[in-house]
């Protein structure tokens, strides 16, 4: 819109150009024939009027003898005294007589100029095609403006501005007012605009792509692809963007898009220098093995590097002091093996052994009912990886944190190491039953009954509930066993 408004003010102020020097060079040109016959005519008058009033009339007082038709007298001759003195008033008088005749003549040109002016100007102004392409040219401006008003506000105040140019619009409901400040011929914005449908809280088709690519890396928990860019996309983005280098945003850019899908991208992984929340919880799992005993401060420093590699190392996998799928899979196992006593840290809580999932009180004390009334009342809270409540939740962290609050105390699990865990265990989808946990391919939920599941959704970004998980093609796909913890 801006670009057009811009284009035509430019077309008009043409057409004024031209009409200005058109309008100058007639001034010009009469002035110049009005000053040329002024001076003529000048001349003449000057002549007549010398003639008249200066030197016949000294002729005429010098002769003292009237001349008469029918009589033939002498004329005596005056004396060199006497021409002399006529000689001295004639130029007296002529000097006076100029004097006037030049006030006569300004006077004159400057009627004569302003006449041309006027008379230029309005010849040029009234009449032609030009004026005709001045108006239209005003005619569309008008219209684009109106149209562009009538889409976008509806009558209320808009405010458009240009970033090269400066051109802004400021309207009411009642006026339109263009105003433009060194219009360029082509306005160029200085940076790329920004696509308003990939901006987080946005709906958009190709955020399905992205979802399954950050899954795909390991940046996201694997679960139902949607269209919705929120806090989940956007938190596995900043995770991808801390690994490659990138402005840590979680907008996407087309650096951050470009670098997704190249082959240059690498898998989620954790190491020293890292800052986030996934370090924290990384670091409060390390404490409840005795590996660290410092508090969970979020990054990844020597402490933690040290920790992540003594685990490694008791635990039998590659010690580099980095946390990828394996090392994470393993840490948060019912296998996980604590530090040794010689390695463990003082005021350390909390170890882990064996293959059982340690249960603390009755499990009896709870109840199905209990655990997806307590489940609902999660809702809408945001998704964040490593997330164990009360006010953020990854879907392993949000089973852990609503069966503790219903009783049934159990250590953190993993989706991966809840689908190894030793409790009944349903695999066919059509005998689940209200209140049993959901293992799907590295993702976790809380069956209700009816087809329905609640569960932290990383691609919606918060805590939701599917409405018939057995129309989907993607959990019926997925679905890998349930288990019956009442």
């Amino acid at each position: 819109m801006c670009y057009i408004i811009v284009t035509q003010n430019i077309l008009v102020a043409n057409i004024v150009r031209d009409k200005l020097k058109k309008i100058l060079s007639i001034i010009i040109k009469g002035t110049y024939n009005a000053l040329s016959k002024i001076k003529d005519g000048t001349q003449k008058l000057l002549y007549t009027f010398v003639g008249l009033f200066g030197h016949n009339r000294k002729r005429q007082a010098g002769s003292k003898v009237l001349v008469s038709s029918a009589v033939k007298v002498n004329v005596k001759k005056p004396s060199a005294a006497k021409r002399s003195t006529h000689r001295s008033a004639f130029k007296t008088k002529s000097k006076k007589v100029w004097w006037k005749s030049k006030v006569v003549i300004f006077a004159t040109a400057a009627a004569i100029i302003a006449a041309v002016a006027i008379t230029a100007a309005v010849a040029a102004i009234g009449g032609g095609d030009d004026r005709d392409r001045a108006i239209a040219a005003q005619s569309n401006i008008e219209n684009a403006v109106s149209s562009e008003l009538s889409e976008s506000q509806e009558g209320s105040s808009a405010n458009v501005s240009l970033n090269q140019n400066e051109v802004s619009l400021d309207t009411t409901s009642t006026e339109q007012t263009i105003q433009t400040t060194a219009p360029a011929q082509t306005p160029i914005p200085t940076t790329e605009p920004v696509d308003e449908d990939l901006l987080p809280g946005r709906s958009d088709a190709r955020i399905i792509k992205i979802q399954e690519r950050l899954m795909e890396l390991g940046y996201m928990d694997y679960d139902e692809p949607s269209d919705y860019y929120g806090f989940g996309t956007e938190f596995a983005l900043q995770l991808f963007q801390r690994k490659h280098g990138l402005q840590v945003d979680g907008i996407l850019g087309d650096n951050t898009i470009d670098m997704l899908f190249s082959s240059d991208a690498v898998l989620y992984t954790v190491k020293i220098g890292d800052r986030g929340t996934d370090v924290a919880s990384l670091q409060k799992r390390l404490q409840s093995l005795n590996y660290l005993k410092a508090g969970s401060t979020g990054y990844f420093g020597t402490d933690t590097e040290a920790a992540v590699k003594n685990f490694q190392k008791r635990n039998g996998l590659y010690a580099d002091g980095n946390v990828g799928e394996q090392t994470r899979e393993a840490l948060y196992s019912a296998d996980a093996r604590a530090a040794s006593t010689s390695s463990s840290s003082s005021g350390s809580s909390g170890s882990s052994t064996g293959n059982q999932p340690v249960v603390v009180g009755d499990p009896d004390n709870a109840s199905a009912d209990a655990l997806i009334a307590f489940a609902i009342t999660q809702l809408g809270k945001p998704y964040v990886r490593g997330g164990k409540g009360p006010d953020t939740f990854d879907c392993s962290g949000f089973v852990y944190y609503s069966l503790n609050s219903v009783g049934f105390k159990i250590r953190y699990m993993t989706s991966t190491t809840w689908r190894s865990a030793d409790y009944p265990t349903i695999t066919n989808m059509n005998d689940i039953k209200k209140g049993d946990i959901l293992c799907f391919n590295g993702h976790v939920g809380i069956y209700m009954g009816d087809g329905r599941m609640i569960d932290a959704s990383s691609s919606n970004g918060k805590i939701v509930i599917r409405s018939n998980i057995f129309a989907s093609s993607y959990w019926t796909r997925n679905f890998r066993s349930a288990k019956r913890v009442f």
